[in-house]
């Protein structure tokens, strides 16, 4: 596969929410933030696609929640158990849809 969809709530278009470079010590101060170019790298240089990654969120500066992002149509579902704010709580799951009448 030459292409992925990885679509994250709240992050817009931007891996650094906003209009700047990505920056590991000056991440943005609120929204969903990550480092996109260790995935991108890695499907260039090896041909293994990235089949899920974790990205951050934080509130004044501060980490407050790890959200796990699948590929489309599969999404992130809590497996039940561990803290919900933590993506290694969640996996990645085909979309049920409903059959259509």
């Amino acid at each position: 596969k030459s292409a992925r969809l990885f679509m994250i709530p709240g992050m817009g278009h931007n891996p650094a929410n906003g209009n700047r470079p990505y920056d590991r010590a000056n991440p943005p101060a609120n929204g969903y933030s990550f480092d996109p170019m260790p995935l991108l790298t890695r499907w260039r240089e090896t041909g293994q696609a990235p089949d899920q990654f974790a990205v951050d969120h934080r509130t004044g500066g501060r980490l407050d929640r790890q959200l796990l992002v699948c590929p489309y149509p599969q999404r992130a579902e809590y497996r039940g158990t561990g803290d919900p704010m933590q993506s290694g709580s969640y996996q990645c799951r085909m979309v049920e849809r409903p059959a259509a009448q």
